[in-house]
């Protein structure tokens, strides 16, 4: 348990940590970090005199401004102000107003954590700026709707609206949009999908950029910082130590935020130098932070830093120590939970503060509500730690007032999880609505030009024979991919039959509960996380015509792991990929190895009296994919007779499958898909296994 609660913790720890770090790239890119109260109130009265003294599309386009700078503040004066942008853009005939006008209601919504509503009015934005190639503006767009998805829990539409903001600032050469959100798809794979390498690139793509147009220092800083936690996420300690020392030599005493960044540095130096077993250089690092935290009265640091110091103290067998720190810890941590503020007793409200409360995009993380939801998280896992070291030393009072804790916290956090969810299925819901709308724009402009074009036709009374011509035509089409359709989705539901059959699901559950009822969880949790994984990726792949090698491989792998469970390790497997082949960008069609895995264990290895072996081979050989499977179980005709003796009527589902999606496959491709079965035999001639190969040109679909 303990050990689940550390990696959930050291995760979020990184997401806070970085997000941190996004709030200063974003004060450093709009030059506010030395932003003030005073300020802030300057700039909205000339952003309000530039509008009172506009007219026409200028006083729409004034008002885009000033409610966009307000909105993060103020987000509930922006109410009148929004309703008069609507009606003026509307009465104006002014598309771009009316856009602008939709794109502020879309971060008004967000503001006021009315995701729902937030969704609909960043699409009504997009389809204008689609329409009108405002690219920039679309770009903008879709960063809003991966910060929606991103509090919603939708990490997969974060990364897909993403990398679409990449591409239209790639259209207006917008570098410093362009910069930050490779960081922010950095972001992702350094704390949602956990890709250490790929967050390496992004940073490294945004790092290149940011130098190129002499960035603000505070924001090369953030990248650097960022690329230490990716080389931390990939265990190269002593690079995380160099790219943090890096970002740390950029910032100066010059104002609170280079000083709250400093401090931060210094908290994350201690927990590399920790992880390195360099516990006097960690104790270093975390009292310079701790020294500063307490100085500027910044509480966010400080259970980090007194955890790390609570650890070392533990390793050296100094118990009373480590539990000191540890209620130091706890004691910040109900402070922070109590009051929502970062800083102790509202005493201070720096820049940085000001818009980790307020600023757009990643900050929400930063809201009252939010501080909570990170405090109890932390005083989660402090609690636990805090039950079972009470428990060790006999303190069974304590240790059980702790544990108590720990179980409020856990129901408190449930909950908030549990709302987030229904959230997100309605979100979902309405993406997928919204974008198929916002794909299509294109499509449905060429049907326009194509129906005028039709129209002047009337005139030399072509239009019968052409409308004609067109409802044969479409009427052939129809008929022809309806007959396309039906064969595949009948193969894809014989296909997902033989992939998700009921006794393997039954067994593969039965031995999870198992490894529970014998007291194993932390094994029930990777069973229980690769049954889940297969699951899914049946799903998804149920309905694609192709996906990549990368996603062909976690089935695969999930499929054999819940099987060598369920066979007692009744068999090894190997998957073997030829180093040429680019997994993850490289497609074939779905589930082409699973059945005849299937068939390898059922009827190879099972018969077999010693243990078995499984090989799964991706090769790259004259420019074609080889797929292989092979197995040294009884041979297919020992299977067979034994399968006779206990009077099993089996039917090679698999190889009838596969033949018949390949025969449809074939119809549409040049180069065709190769599937072949050979039967393997040893010198003496006697079978000792079966091999399966399918040979598939690159990328087939």
């Amino acid at each position: 348990m303990i050990r689940i609660l550390n990696k959930y913790l050291f995760s979020f720890e990184i997401v806070m940590r970085i997000s941190l770090i996004i709030i200063l790239l974003i004060s450093a890119l709009f030059n506010v970090s030395a932003l003030t109260e005073e300020e802030y109130i300057h700039t909205r009265d000339s952003l309000q005199q530039a509008y009172k003294y506009s007219r026409n599309i200028h006083q729409v386009d004034a008002l885009f401004n000033l409610i966009d700078f307000i909105a993060p503040y103020e987000v509930y004066k922006c109410d009148s102000l929004i309703t008069e942008e609507l009606e003026l853009a509307k009465s104006l005939n002014y598309p771009m107003g009316l856009a602008g006008t939709y794109q502020n209601l879309g971060s008004l919504f967000y503001y006021k954590n009315e995701m729902s509503k937030s969704l609909q009015y960043y699409f009504l934005a997009l389809e204008i700026y689609e329409e009108n190639n405002l690219h920039s503006r679309a770009g903008s767009c879709y960063v809003g709707l991966a910060t929606v998805f991103y509090f919603t829990g939708n990490f997969d539409k974060m990364h897909f609206y993403l990398m679409k903001a990449i591409d239209k600032y790639q259209c207006d050469y917008n570098h410093k949009e362009l910069a930050f959100t490779y960081f922010l798809i950095g972001f992702y794979y350094n704390t949602v999908n956990i890709k250490p390498i790929k967050a390496k690139y992004y940073h490294n793509k945004a790092l290149k950029i940011g130098k190129e147009v002499n960035l603000a220092p505070l924001y090369i800083t953030g990248f650097y910082s960022s690329l230490s936690v990716a080389c931390k996420n990939n265990l190269q300690l002593d690079s995380a130590i160099y790219y943090l020392n890096k970002a740390t030599g950029f910032l100066t005493d010059r104002n609170d935020d280079e000083i709250l960044h400093k401090m931060i540095n210094w908290a994350d130096l201690g927990n590399l130098y920790l992880l390195k077993e360099k516990y006097d250089s960690a104790i270093f690092f975390y009292n310079k932070s701790i020294e500063l935290a307490n100085k500027f009265t910044y509480l966010f640091i400080l259970p980090r830093c007194y955890t790390g110091i609570a650890e070392i103290h533990l390793k050296n067998s100094k118990k009373q120590e480590a539990m000191l720190y540890y209620h130091k810890a706890f004691e910040v941590l109900e402070d922070i939970n109590s009051s929502g503020m970062f800083y102790s007793y509202g005493s201070k409200k720096y820049a940085s503060d000001w818009l980790l409360d307020a600023w757009p995009g990643f900050t929400k993380l930063f809201t009252t509500k939010a501080k909570k939801f990170w405090a109890k998280k932390q005083l989660q896992i402090i609690c636990y730690k805090l039950s079972q070291t009470y428990k060790q030393d006999g303190e069974y009072l304590q240790a059980l007032q702790y544990y108590e804790l720990y179980h409020i916290y856990s129901d408190s956090l449930n909950k908030i999880e549990k709302t987030r969810e229904l959230i997100n299925l309605e979100m979902n819901y309405q993406s997928e609505i919204k974008n198929k709308q916002i794909d299509n724009l294109s499509q449905e402009n060429e049907i326009k030009t194509y129906q005028i074009r039709q129209s002047r036709n009337l005139i030399f009374g072509l239009i019968g024979l052409i409308a004609l011509g067109i409802a044969l035509i479409f009427s052939f089409t129809r008929q022809n991919n309806l007959k396309k359709e039906q064969e595949r989705t009948s193969l894809q539901q014989r296909l997902f039959r033989t992939q998700m059959n009921p006794h393997f699901i039954f067994n593969s559950l039965s031995s999870i509960q198992h490894l529970v009822v014998n007291e194993d969880p932390e094994k029930a949790s990777i069973y229980l996380a690769k049954f889940s994984t297969l699951v899914r990726s049946v799903l998804y792949s149920s309905n694609k015509d192709s996906i990549s090698i990368d996603d062909e491989l976690k089935t695969i792998e999930s499929y054999l792991a819940l099987q060598k469970i369920r066979y007692n390790n009744k068999f090894e497997y190997k998957i073997d990929i030829d180093p040429q082949i680019d997994t993850e960008s490289l497609t074939i069609p779905p589930m082409l190895a699973q059945p005849f895995i299937e068939n390898a264990i059922e009827h190879g290895i099972k018969h077999k009296k010693e243990k078995g072996n499984i090989d799964i081979r991706f090769l790259l050989i004259n420019g074609s994919i080889h797929l292989e499977v092979e197995d040294d179980g009884v041979g297919r005709t020992k299977a067979q007779d034994l399968e006779k003796e206990l009077k099993k009527d089996h039917q090679s589902m698999a190889t009838d499958i596969t033949r018949e999606r390949l025969r449809i496959l074939n119809k549409k491709l040049k180069e065709k898909i190769n599937f072949s079965i050979t039967d393997l035999k040893d010198n003496q001639g006697n079978p000792k296994g079966t091999k399966v190969s399918i040979i598939l040109p690159i990328n087939v679909l």
